[in-house]
């Protein structure tokens, strides 16, 4: 298991990625939009909860108004990283 901070400046995202291995993140700061790029859904996050992240998809996670900062914990190996970047076109 890992654990790590991420901040999002105001309007901000993270790299459009995935995970092999599951995460589950506390939003800190918030509030916070992830976007699924292989579904099409989009869902809104506050301060305080806690959301499992998606396995295997393309996601990005969006700070709205104000700067967004998530505590993420992956179940993984030892030694592992669980965040795969998209290659851009």
């Amino acid at each position: 298991m890992a654990a790590a901070a991420i901040e999002i400046a105001a309007g901000g995202a993270t790299p459009i990625h995935q995970h092999p291995w599951s995460r589950f993140v506390y939003v800190e700061k918030g509030p916070v939009r992830v976007v699924n790029h292989d579904t099409g859904a989009t869902l809104d996050f506050q301060a305080g909860q806690v959301l499992p992240e998606v396995v295997g998809q393309w996601h990005e996670a969006r700070a709205l108004a104000a700067p967004a900062r998530l505590i993420v914990i992956d179940i993984v190996p030892p030694g592992v990283n669980n965040t795969v970047m998209r290659k851009q076109n």
